[in-house]
């Protein structure tokens, strides 16, 4: 009993008044830098010197994670934080220095990460995926509105679960598969992200599947899809843009 009063008196009102976020710090000297989370990619960048936090709100598990950094340059500290909103309480959960070129692993835990749809997801293989994005394209090449929206149910499901609204989302996809070519990217490949429970599907200079001008309400707008997918009800759809 004394041990655990011990602890709620060294962390208790702070955690239950801390809006907890993720950052990975960097540092890098004359050189480029890449930061990934669970396999996807994140940002990129390089300068005589470049330094900041990169806030990472989505593609954690809660539970076990990891940051991979790259660097190809003169050095670079790296680290994986988590801090209150109001910049309070800051932890270091894994830290590297790099020199050269390198590459490596920083894992860290996040239990209290957000609920997203694929914390609840199996790991699958890609069997399907393919076709999947190729059934996206018919749905566009025949302005099939219902089927392209059947097609983005994952990402559509994760709004709603998150208390997102998905009115304007399903509006806008309607729009797009009827302003939309029926064309995708070349050199199709896909990669497994968060363990396999979501895959990446990306062409020729990592474009997404779908990357267009569309013209739409009397202008244009730039309009991606079919970047992740994930299974659900056992059917491929897209998670992410």
């Amino acid at each position: 009993m004394r041990a655990l009063s011990l602890i709620l008196a060294l962390t208790g009102s702070q955690a239950l008044a801390c809006d907890l976020v993720h950052l990975v710090e960097y540092d890098v000297r004359n050189g480029g830098y890449q930061i990934e989370i669970n396999d996807v990619y994140l940002d990129h960048g390089g300068a005589q010197f470049a330094s900041g936090g990169l806030p990472v709100k989505d593609w954690l598990l809660a539970g076990n994670n990891v940051a991979t950094v790259r660097l190809d340059g003169e050095s670079g500290n790296f680290a994986v934080v988590s801090i209150c909103e109001d910049g309070s309480g800051r932890v270091v959960l894994a830290e590297a220095s790099l020199t050269g070129r390198a590459v490596e692993e920083l894992p860290f835990a996040a239990p209290d990460a957000p609920w997203r749809l694929y914390q609840d997801a199996a790991p699958v293989g890609d069997d399907g995926l393919l076709a999947a994005v190729e059934a996206l394209r018919l749905a566009i090449a025949n302005a099939d509105e219902a089927a392209f929206l059947e097609l983005h149910a994952a990402w559509l499901k994760d709004l709603q679960g998150r208390g997102r609204k998905t009115g304007a989302v399903k509006f806008e996809l309607g729009q797009a598969v009827r302003a939309a070519a029926p064309a995708i990217a070349a050199g199709l490949r896909t990669n497994a992200v968060l363990g396999g429970r979501v895959w990446e599907v990306y062409g020729e200079e990592f474009r997404p599947p779908i990357d267009q001008d569309i013209a739409v309400g009397g202008g244009t707008r730039q309009f991606r899809t079919g970047s992740f997918w994930m299974k659900i009800d056992g059917k491929w759809s897209v998670f992410a843009p």
